[in-house]
């Protein structure tokens, strides 16, 4: 039996918030957490799958650094 704490198992959330979009199709909602969010969400302009790598580099840039990429003190600040 392993002495692991369960405090280390990898968590995933944020699934309700996802959509598919099919080939071609292009949103312009703002979906997900705004900590890692690419600018096009932001701006409110249209966006397809690419923004996913954005949000993969806030990711690991956090797993790594063990902070965000953009930090600030209000969640709508952290959009500006």
């Amino acid at each position: 039996m392993s002495d692991r704490s369960t405090s280390s198992q990898p968590k995933f959330a944020d699934f309700g918030l996802s959509f598919f979009a099919g080939p071609g199709q292009k949103a312009n909602k703002l979906l997900g957490t705004i900590a890692y969010a690419p600018p096009e969400l932001l701006l409110e302009e249209e966006y397809a799958q690419e923004v996913d790598v954005w949000s993969l580099g806030c990711i690991i840039y956090c797993l790594v650094s063990g902070t965000l990429p953009f930090e600030a003190d209000t969640q709508e600040d952290t959009g500006r």
